[in-house]
């Protein structure tokens, strides 16, 4: 196995960053939860053009004088960032021991207890089991204990700006989704001894960097940190994890995807089907096994040779595009087998070397697109364990809240209050009307369809004189109808007695506030909104309306 190295970088946020993410929200910049190769691969790029730019007079003859968009005739910038010379891989979260990735598709927790795991490439009976659920946020996976981290996210709100004023466009909002400030993410730069020496002599071991979007403004800024290089060795062969082995005596293993992953099948577009990953592995595989008979002066014949069985797959399908900041547009969106995906490869072979490849591969990446991060994988990261331990790394519970809400730094709009007081009243009427479908629900010997539908019409079309209107129904002149109210019970109190009450002033039926508080988890963090409407009474009257028009229909349907 040809020999690699590899340098760990180490990225701290200084400020809120955003990694931009597909959103269907044309109001909305989601950011992915970690940073991708590619924007990597984007801050050492423009690094080194920045350098070279700025280089000494002496050296001002061989690049100074190479536009921006012609560094790709510099040999160094060539092997680095565009000939693939480098691997970049995804920065995830991390602590100071442990770094965290997307949990494997196979391994599951019960829904009513997390902290009982099973992994379904061993567990069949688990495996048609309805109360399992995935895990979420990130994992590290130590033998038998699972470790979860989260990623600490903001959600900001801004004012759309008039390029040309430079003020704020009054109406035209939007959000961003932002990775918070004071969290750590750890990678990787793999490739040959040499090229990283030369790359961190070129771009020491630490400084302050710009990453994503609105990086001119106030995101983006980050601490980057590099380690010197490590050679990679056939034991620690995956430099994301440590613990990762492949024995030589299993005829079997898991392998897991730590990245998104590309694979084009035979008509050279991008496709998530286990067919073309197994072919694909296997013709990997093979023409490694060819390149090593050849290098070693063996016959180039691998007649008889057996290919992987790819017998078990738990996989899910994502979408991928990225942004490409010469061009300052994004590239083709590709279809991705997710992060976590993973599979159980059997018949692997000493005589074929299966094991050696496998962890080549491994190094490599697999798919296309590897030097931006994609296509990292793992082979001996999941094993048969009887029990799992689980272990959460946050800190406390205010740590397991990932969005942290953040006040605009601008005035609100009138239209955004209008639509927050008009969800209010939506979420009141609700509340009302499950109150008064609760309240029709609890009355014995019911009164009479016609006469319901009576007073649900005279509710509905004349609240503010419903109680009037209901005296002269219930009049001497109508003693059925006052008879059939008064036979109708609730915990010893009679429907007309009870409609009687809830339209004194006296009653807090539809006393906003008394809404506010039954329903807490409702209404919560919008006192300010409430305090305004409380008084309304428009609101007041339109609440009496549909609960009255609510109770009596539901009565009446239910006779």
């Amino acid at each position: 196995m040809n020999s690699k190295s590899f340098i760990r970088y180490r990225i701290n946020t200084l400020s809120p960053i955003i990694i931009s993410d597909r959103s269907g929200d044309a109001n909305m910049i989601n950011s992915k939860s970690y940073i991708s190769g590619n924007n990597v691969l984007g801050i050492f790029a423009n690094k080194y053009i920045y350098i070279n730019k700025n280089k000494s007079s002496e050296n001002k003859e061989n690049i100074n004088n190479i536009n921006n968009k012609e560094f790709h005739n510099d040999d160094l910038f060539y092997n680095w960032f565009l000939n693939e010379k480098l691997l970049f891989t995804n920065g995830y979260i991390s602590d100071e021991e442990e770094t965290y990735f997307a949990p494997p598709i196979s391994i599951k927790s019960d829904k009513y207890n997390e902290y009982n795991i099973f992994d379904l490439f061993y567990d069949e009976y688990e495996a048609s089991s309805e109360a399992l659920e995935k895990i979420d946020n990130f994992v590290s996976i130590n033998n038998d204990l699972i470790k979860k981290n989260y990623v600490k996210k903001s959600l900001s709100f801004h004012h759309a700006r008039d390029k040309k004023t430079g003020t704020a466009k009054k109406g035209d909002i939007f959000n961003y989704e932002s990775i918070s400030e004071n969290q750590i993410f750890k990678g990787s730069i793999i490739g040959g001894e040499e090229h990283l020496k030369n790359f961190v002599n070129m771009f020491g071991t630490k400084f302050i960097a710009y990453i994503g979007k609105s990086k001119n403004s106030q995101y983006g800024k980050i601490e980057i940190e590099l380690e010197y290089p490590l050679l990679i060795e056939k034991q620690n062969y995956c430099p994301e994890i440590k613990t990762a082995e492949i024995c030589s005596d299993d005829d079997s293993v898991v392998l897991t995807l730590l990245s998104d992953t590309i694979i084009y099948n035979e008509n050279g577009f991008s496709a998530v089907n286990i067919y073309d990953f197994e072919k694909y592995l296997n013709k990997r595989l093979k023409d490694l096994l060819l390149d090593n008979n050849n290098n070693n002066n063996k016959v180039n014949n691998v007649s008889g040779y057996q290919d992987l069985k790819l017998t078990k797959a738990f996989i899910q399908k994502g979408k991928s595009e990225e942004f490409v900041g010469i061009c300052k547009l994004k590239n083709q969106s590709e279809n991705v087998f997710s992060a976590g995906s993973c599979f159980l490869l059997e018949g692997l072979s000493l005589k074929y070397n299966h094991h050696e490849m496998l962890k080549k591969i491994c190094i490599e990446g697999i798919g296309e697109k590897t030097y931006e991060g994609f296509g990292r994988a793992v082979c001996g990261w999941q094993n048969k364990i009887e029990n799992y331990s689980m272990a959460s790394m946050a800190k406390d519970a205010a740590e397991d809240e990932q969005i942290e809400n953040k006040k605009p730094e601008y005035e609100r709009p009138d239209f955004v209050t209008n639509l927050i007081k008009n969800i209010i009243k939506d979420n009141l009427m609700n509340v009302i009307i499950g109150e008064a479908m609760e309240d029709a629900n609890s009355f014995k010997n019911t009164p009479s369809k016609s006469l319901m539908g009576k007073l649900q019409l005279l509710a509905r079309n004349d609240i503010i004189g419903f109680r009037e209107k209901l005296d002269i129904i219930v009049g001497d002149k109508n003693k059925p109808a006052k008879m059939q109210l008064e036979n109708s019970d609730s915990n010893n109190n009679n429907m007309l007695d009870f409609i009687r009450d809830l339209n004194n002033s006296s009653s807090d039926k539809f006393n906003i506030n008394r809404i506010k508080n039954k329903n807490s988890g409702l209404f919560k963090n919008l006192d300010e909104f409430i305090n305004d409407m409380k008084n309304d009474s428009n609101l007041i009257n339109n609440l009496k309306r549909v609960y009255f028009s609510t109770f009596f229909n539901f009565i009446r349907k239910n006779k």
